[in-house]
């Protein structure tokens, strides 16, 4: 299952609380965990917390066209709160935050059901749970990170691919 597409069931099983995170301010170290023509995502593996066997860090969610999950306004942009489960091998997205034009347009947690490793959560739970090296360049700069994955979608680099 692609990125947006989990984005767009968490948007519908989105929480109604208001406890609102900041976004991540670094340093980063964003990881590729998925690129194609539609969507990049990161990551951040800086921001790697462990509790035992579950790790809670920050994804980065770069798309080729808006959409409008978690009753946020249209967003290209996405820092998600990403919560992996090692020993159960299931992945969860609990917080989102839209940004648009460079400043936060939607904050706000996110109930999700937790969605098996394999496919989407593949490479997160490889890089957090067995602490497996990336194979792609590493990104240390959000914004960087978001022209690498804008160029990735407009065909203007090579390493596009899951």
């Amino acid at each position: 299952m692609m990125i947006a597409s989990l984005l767009m069931t968490a948007s519908l099983l989105s929480g109604a609380q208001d406890t609102a995170l900041a976004p991540p301010s670094g340093p980063h170290r964003l990881a590729y965990t998925h690129t194609d023509s539609n969507q990049v995502a990161f990551i951040d593996l800086a921001a790697l917390q462990r509790t035992g066997d579950v790790v809670e860090t920050w994804g980065l969610t770069v798309l080729s066209r808006p959409l409008t999950p978690f009753g946020s306004p249209p967003a290209e942009v996405f820092w998600t709160r990403i919560r992996i489960d090692c020993a159960a091998r299931v992945g969860r997205f609990t917080h989102a935050i839209a940004i648009v034009d460079g400043a936060v347009a939607f904050n706000q947690p996110v109930a999700m059901r937790d969605t098996p490793a394999e496919g989407s959560w593949a490479l997160d739970e490889a890089y957090a749970c067995r602490n497996e090296t990336p194979t792609r360049p590493v990104e240390e700069d959000s914004a960087a990170a978001i022209a690498a994955a804008r160029a990735l979608m407009a065909g203007e680099a090579s390493a596009a691919g899951d």
